[in-house]
C-alpha cells in the first residue's frame, strides 16, 4: 500500500478515494444483489436521490465560500408544503411561489449574517427553526396528499 501511495501521491489518492469507494460499494452490492444493477433499479435510485443531490450541490458552494447553511432541510420542507397546498389553485405557479419564498428566506439569512454580523451558523439555524415551524403550521402537522389531478405536475 505504501508503494501505491508513493507512486500516485497522497493528495491524488485522497482526491480519488471517495469515487473509488463508491465504485467498490456499488460492485459489492451488485454482486450480493444482482437486481441492484438493473437499469430500472438504478433509475429509481437516481430519481430518489436527485433532490438530495441538488441540495447538496447548493450547500457545497456555501461551504466553499466559508459559510454554512443549516436551514436547507427546513426550507425544502416548507417548499414542499407550499407546493402541495397551492398546486391545485396555482398550477406551475406553486413552484414559483415556493422558489420566491426560498429566495426571501435566503435573503433574510444573508442580511442577518452580513449586515448584523451574526455568524452564518446562528443565522441559518434560527431561520431553519422559523421555516420548519412555518411548514408545520401550514400543513397542520399532517401529511399532505395530492389528488390525481394535482399529480399531473409531478411528471
Amino acid at each position: 500500500m505504501s508503494a501505491l501511495v508513493d507512486k500516485f501521491g497522497a493528495d491524488r489518492l485522497r482526491q480519488w478515494l471517495p469515487l473509488a469507494t463508491l465504485i467498490v460499494l456499488v460492485v459489492l452490492v451488485g454482486i450480493m444483489q444482482p437486481v441492484f444493477l438493473q437499469p430500472a433499479t438504478l433509475l429509481q435510485l437516481a430519481s430518489d436521490t436527485a433532490v438530495l443531490f441538488i441540495l447538496a450541490t447548493g450547500v457545497t458552494f456555501v461551504i466553499m465560500l466559508g459559510g454554512i447553511d443549516l436551514s436547507i432541510q427546513s426550507m425544502a420542507s416548507l417548499a414542499s408544503v407550499i407546493v402541495a397546498l397551492t398546486v391545485a389553485r396555482l398550477g406551475y405557479g406553486a413552484f414559483a411561489l415556493a422558489l420566491g419564498i426560498g429566495v426571501l428566506a435566503g435573503l433574510l439569512s444573508g442580511l442577518a449574517h452580513v449586515r448584523l454580523k451574526i455568524p452564518s451558523f446562528i443565522a441559518t439555524l434560527a431561520m431553519g427553526g422559523v421555516l420548519y415551524s412555518s411548514a408545520l403550521v401550514l400543513s397542520g402537522e399532517r401529511s399532505i396528499t395530492l389528488a390525481d389531478a394535482e399529480r399531473v405536475y409531478q411528471t
